[in-house]
């Protein structure tokens, strides 16, 4: 089996508006990392291919209801251990009960080389795992190249020799035992067709993390406001693959993480 994880960043509300709709069709989960303090915020200048706007308390609930995991992406969008721990409290208020809840890293900041920073609300159980990302100004000069190849000629082998490191082995576990997950990036720059290869390449008893932003329709005022979207018709077509083949299940980061610990 292999296990796929779509995870959205922010609370942006097109996520509600468009991309919800589309796991409902499928029947899939997704997991998604609300900044506390953006909650129902609408002049967001730095979402802007989310036309500047948030989710609201209301429309969080809702896709809780449904089934989606809803993680820590912070208070106000930093890595800070200060920030990490109001955005918790705040989204443990807001859903209520004794939630133990993920935190995905603003910007994908935290990395190996600075995790023993984070890892005491790990190991204190505060936070339930640690989501982050590749970051183009950390990766060195081969996987910059790599991806700047990728982009300028879009061929799927340049995509995978970037993102293969981010395969998440769940026989051998490595880092992902200790609660630090990485992902792979999709955003205006990736192509779905190299998403899909890219999934249905992963050897069976491996999983991967998937980070969306926003989704929008081709159609939207917000189309190429920033290069954080994927297009609806895009996100359709990877959902499509994913819940029509057996070998695949769709999960989100805490049942991940639940598999990883049966495992």
């Amino acid at each position: 089996m292999k296990y796929v994880v779509l995870s959205f960043d922010d609370g942006r509300k097109d996520f509600y508006q468009h991309a919800l709709p589309i796991l409902k069709r499928y029947h899939l989960v997704a997991t998604l990392n609300i900044i506390a303090d953006f909650i129902g915020k609408t002049n967001l200048p730095v979402f802007a291919s989310a036309g500047h706007e948030c989710m609201t308390r209301r429309e969080i609930m809702e896709c809780d209801r449904y089934g989606i995991e809803i993680a820590n992406h912070s208070a106000k969008h930093t890595n800070s251990i200060n920030d990490i721990l109001k955005g918790q409290e705040k989204l443990k208020s807001l859903l209520g009960g004794n939630r133990h809840l993920g935190f995905a890293s603003p910007s994908s900041e935290i990395c190996l080389e600075n995790f023993s920073m984070y890892r005491n609300i790990l190991e204190n159980n505060i936070i339930a795992y640690l989501r982050s990302g590749n970051q183009l100004r950390r990766d060195g000069k081969i996987h910059l190249f790599m991806w700047i190849l990728y982009k300028i000629t879009k061929f799927f082998h340049f995509f995978y020799w970037y993102n293969s490191r981010n395969y998440i082995d769940l026989i051998k576990k490595d880092c992902h035992k200790k609660g630090f997950f990485p992902s792979v990036t999709c955003n205006a720059e990736t192509d779905k067709n190299s998403i899909i290869r890219f999934i249905d390449k992963m050897p069976d008893n491996n999983a991967v993390i998937l980070m969306f932003h926003s989704i929008v329709p081709p159609n939207s005022t917000t189309w190429e406001a920033d290069k954080w979207y994927n297009s609806t018709d895009d996100f359709d077509r990877i959902c499509s693959f994913c819940a029509t083949h057996d070998d695949i299940q769709v999960v989100t980061n805490m049942q991940l993480k639940d598999i990883i610990v049966l495992k």
